[in-house]
């Protein structure tokens, strides 16, 4: 049966829409699921002329245009969709608030775009945790937020959607390290180098390991596993949880290159970085101060790879052997 209630005539391949398709996370979905028989891919991506986009199209794939503002390419024949939204696609060249209202209105568009798919059977959201709704307004943290406010519009306003809908959480990724607020920074005089951040290095950090191969894997299991994904369950991807300063170690296990952790105050943390390297304060602020609970939702069992037997990923010191770090 579909949503509707009718019957479901289905063709077979089945459908599988990827929103954001030459993304990490979408172009991992691809990835996981084009050998497999029993589906066919559709692939959205805002501009079909990028050379990942040609890329996608020379392996066979259908590449059509789209993005979370226009999501007519969300056609009436998919069975399942992923969906996946950018805030730091249109932060900073707006504030924080505005591009969290924005992510929080494309979610809402392409929530309603699926609810009216009359063969949709599965809808995965990817989504994160409520930072302000955790901490009860402590710590309030918008790329996170806006999502989350998607969760409850679906959940509260699209009550059949929210029955075919999987939310997931997908963890850090293992080459945010090479971002400029975590990258380990040489300090000259010293000939050493130095993260520096606004958090004890115990803060716990939940990762996805290699995201690129990871989310795919995920997606795969939770599109063969309906029976415990659905209805409106939550799937943490994750491939391990460390700390920040486990982090450190391990760079510089890989890389050779002695290094020192150096915790700073926020306010001054904030003073040295601006726009993005604030969010990502932000965030290590929220994970250090709610720890386990990060990753978590009142009232919800959340699932993790060992409940859907998830093997084959690929863990965060693997991924970060990949990097050229010189």
């Amino acid at each position: 049966m579909t949503m509707n209630g009718t019957e479901d005539k289905m063709s077979f391949p089945k459908l599988i829409v990827i929103l954001g398709a030459t993304g990490t996370q979408g172009g991992s979905v691809v990835s996981a699921l084009h050998d497999d028989a029993a589906y066919r891919i559709r692939c959205v991506t805002r501009n079909i002329s990028t050379e990942k986009a040609k890329a996608l199209a020379s392996r066979g794939f259908e590449v059509v245009a789209g993005d979370v503002n226009n999501v007519a390419s969300l056609n009436r024949d998919a069975y399942a969709i992923y969906a996946v939204t950018q805030f730091f696609e249109a932060f900073p060249q707006i504030s924080a608030a505005e591009a969290q209202a924005l992510e929080t209105r494309q979610g809402k568009t392409i929530a309603d775009a699926a609810a009216s798919i009359p063969t949709l059977r599965h809808f995965i959201w990817s989504t994160l945790p409520s930072a302000s709704r955790i901490t009860r307004g402590r710590w309030s943290l918008p790329h996170s937020d806006g999502k989350a406010e998607v969760d409850e519009y679906i959940l509260h306003s699209l009550p059949d959607l929210a029955k075919i809908t999987t939310f997931v959480w997908a963890g850090t990724y293992h080459d945010n390290l090479k971002l400029p607020p975590f990258r380990p920074t040489r300090l000259t005089t010293a000939d050493k180098y130095v993260m520096v951040q606004p958090c004890s290095e115990r803060t716990p950090v939940v990762t996805i390991g290699d995201a690129s191969v990871n989310v795919g894997i995920f997606v795969r299991s939770i599109l063969s596993q309906p029976e415990i994904t659905l209805p409106s369950r939550y799937v943490l991807m994750s491939a391990s949880e460390d700390s920040i300063g486990r982090w450190l170690e391990m760079w510089s296990e890989i890389t050779n290159h002695e290094s020192y952790y150096l915790q700073v105050d926020y306010n001054q943390y904030a003073d040295l970085w601006s726009d993005y390297g604030v969010e990502m304060g932000l965030m290590m602020k929220f994970w250090e101060f709610a720890r386990e609970k990060s990753w978590s939702k009142a009232g919800v069992e959340v699932l993790t790879r060992n409940e859907l037997g998830v093997t084959g990923l690929i863990g965060l010191k693997a991924a970060m052997e990949k990097i050229d770090w010189d």
